[in-house]
């Protein structure tokens, strides 16, 4: 019992953090490792052209960028884990439907086909018994339907 409500929260947790990731633009991790590197590689051609009170600059400009960051990520994560529960039951209700939606359409085709079967042994016990006149077929199908019941 205790795994289970363990495990739910996680998935809570893990549904609040992809929403906050998605919410501020870092839905792809090449996307922020691109944009890490592009990062780095300024600051080491800026320190290398010598530009070190620009490299400050920029460096400061990282930091607020990441502290900015850090500030809005805080909120979008609390308001995306108060909604992650209604998310992931709605998904998961979505989920069920679509299941019940294509036992339903198994269901269907599993009657066709066994439907079909019938009619395969049926015309079979025609071509074997070689039936070829209306009355033969109407004593047979008598003979057919009251094996059946």
């Amino acid at each position: 019992m205790f795994r289970m409500f363990l495990r739910y929260w996680w998935q809570v947790i893990k549904r609040a953090l992809w929403g906050s990731i998605v919410f501020l633009g870092f839905s792809h991790p090449s996307r922020f490792a691109i944009a890490l590197a592009l990062f780095v590689v300024a600051v080491v051609i800026l320190q290398a052209i010598g530009g070190k009170s620009q490299m400050e600059d920029e460096i400061r400009w990282g930091f607020a960028t990441l502290i900015a960051a850090g500030v809005f990520f805080i909120p979008t994560f609390i308001v995306n884990l108060l909604f992650a529960p209604a998310k992931i039951d709605q998904e998961q209700r979505g989920n069920i439907t679509r299941l019940q939606d294509e036992a339903a359409k198994h269901k269907a085709n599993k009657a066709i086909a066994d439907g079909l079967a019938d009619l395969y042994d049926k015309l079979n016990h025609l071509l074997v018994e070689k039936i070829t006149s209306v009355k033969q077929f109407r004593d047979w199908d008598k003979r057919q339907n009251e094996w059946v019941e």
